[in-house]
């Protein structure tokens, strides 16, 4: 599929003031990345690189926002993207519903250096904090409408990190690959307060077939929850 046809697929897909905020996210991972000077990519070896990057934006939408598309999020809620890395799938949610309330946790602070830049540059009101999961939870306990993560770890260590902060009567909303086995997360999501609501497969334009966790938070988490990380990681729930 060329270029321009994936961006008129995915770009048909979000309003039109929000296109250009989403076309630069992209070329900003490119920045973050590393990459001293962006002046490499114009020369002859990096020819496909520019509209590689582009295409990569169209695909931002399918990726990162299209399973947020089929859940119900209420107007102004509050979320934490707890280990966010590069922003996703927040900065791409804030970009087309402004009126959500976000936070960006992410442990590593070069990477809260780019977030803020990126915020700035797309136009994006989020909060950026310097931080890891355990500890502040200890902070902000039960206190977003919803809370997401990608597949950064497997189910029941992102429950233990991510459903803390959650209020009850919020959810979990977890982007995971569609080989993600619910019935291993069963036991965590109980013991944190939660309950499987929902779990939804989809596949995106490039035909890669992705799993939608929705998680109700039906009681309050018990205090010792989150553990340590290693506590987490020798004895996972």
């Amino acid at each position: 599929m060329s270029f321009l046809e994936l961006l008129k697929i995915e770009f048909m897909k979000v309003k039109r003031s929000k296109i250009v905020p989403l076309i630069f996210i992209a070329p900003l991972l490119v920045v973050a990345s590393g990459v001293a000077s962006l002046s490499r990519y114009f020369t002859p070896e990096y020819t496909n690189a520019w509209p590689a990057m582009f295409i990569q934006s169209a695909l931002v939408y399918a990726y990162y926002l299209l399973p947020f598309s089929m859940i119900d999020i209420k107007e102004n809620s509050s979320f934490i993207d707890v280990g966010t890395g590069a922003g996703f799938p927040s900065i791409p949610l804030m970009i087309v519903r402004p009126d959500l309330k976000g936070t960006l946790l992410e442990a590593l602070n070069k990477r809260c250096v780019f977030l803020e830049k990126a915020c700035e540059l797309t136009g994006v009101d989020a909060k950026v904090i310097h931080g890891r999961a355990e500890d502040y939870a200890k902070e902000k306990r039960e206190a977003f409408d919803f809370a997401t993560a990608r597949a950064v770890a497997s189910m029941p260590v992102l429950c233990e990190y991510c459903i803390p902060y959650v209020k009850t009567g919020g959810r979990f909303i977890a982007l995971k690959s569609v080989n993600e086995d619910e019935t291993l997360c069963k036991k965590a999501v109980k013991v944190l307060g939660g309950k499987i609501s929902e779990i939804k497969d989809y596949t995106i334009t490039n035909g890669d077939n992705r799993r939608l966790f929705i998680i109700d938070k039906v009681s309050q988490t018990p205090t010792k929850y989150p553990r340590n990380p290693s506590m987490i990681k020798k004895k996972p729930l």
